[in-house]
């Protein structure tokens, strides 16, 4: 049977530190994982925001362009009236 034992070092040769260097430590290392979380949901907001208007622009082009479609679609169906005006359409053969 073998016995793994785990030592944790602390940087301090000969010595464990004192309860008060113990007790700053895990704070800080639990203010800067809060840190960290802190600032990774804040870029996963600005990234999300992105999305989300991105989303939002496509959405209003789509639309946009079914719009757009659709008028030329009734522009097409609608009978057109003769032209009028200063000039008369008219086809032609040249010939020698």
């Amino acid at each position: 049977m073998h016995i793994y034992q785990y030592r944790v070092d602390y940087g301090l040769p000969g010595r464990r530190p004192n309860l008060l260097v113990r007790i700053l430590g895990m704070l800080g290392s639990i203010l800067a994982l809060g840190l960290a979380a802190l600032l990774g949901f804040f870029v996963f907001m600005v990234v999300l925001g992105m999305v989300v208007l991105g989303g939002l622009a496509w959405a209003v082009r789509l639309a946009w362009l079914k719009r757009q479609w659709h008028k030329m679609e009734e522009q097409a169906a609608r009978p057109h009236p003769p032209p009028g005006g200063d000039y008369i359409d008219v086809e032609f053969t040249e010939r020698d």
